[in-house]
Formats: C-alpha cells, sequence, structure tokens
C-alpha cells in the first residue's frame, strides 16, 4: 500500500515537471503587459490633490447629486466660440 502511493506520487511528480516551461523560451519582456496593466489600475497612495478641489462644499455636491438623481440636472452654460485667424483660403 505505502509503496503504491509512492509510486503514484512519483509518477504525478514526474508529470508536472515534465510541464514546467523554461524561462528561457520566454522573451526577457514577458509579462510586462501584465505588470504594466496593474500598475497603472493601482490607486496612487499619496496622491497630489488640486487646491481648487479641495475648497470644495459638502452641501453643494450633496445638493449636486439630489437635483440628479431627481432628473433636474443644471444644465452648464454653452461656450460660445469667436472664429478667428483665417480659413486657409486665398482669394
Amino acid at each position: 500500500m505505502y509503496n503504491k502511493q509512492m509510486l503514484i506520487t512519483l509518477i504525478a511528480g514526474l508529470g508536472l515537471w515534465g510541464c514546467e516551461t523554461s524561462s528561457s523560451l520566454l522573451g526577457q519582456g514577458h509579462g510586462n503587459a501584465v505588470r504594466q496593466s496593474l500598475a497603472v489600475q493601482i490607486i496612487n497612495p499619496d496622491p497630489q490633490v488640486d487646491p481648487a478641489m479641495a475648497d470644495m462644499s459638502a452641501e453643494r455636491v450633496e445638493l449636486a447629486h439630489k437635483r440628479y438623481r431627481e432628473g433636474k440636472v443644471i444644465e452648464p452654460k454653452t461656450l460660445k466660440l469667436r472664429k478667428s485667424g483665417s480659413s486657409g483660403k486665398s482669394n
């Protein structure tokens, strides 16, 4: 019984050893895309706060959120751009 378990363990170990991939078969940059994607998705633990955002009033944010939920959003004013420069056409 003990020898049978040892034999099964040995065969399973040899089978797994055959599945091992050598790092020499892979390029030096293998896995860089995954590591880059992880780095981009990790939140900055020490963010630089914009002073304009730090002055935001919690009451105003709450009112804006309430208006959003009720569908009464105040539309932003559209900017009218004036035409400047030439169109590139020569007469």
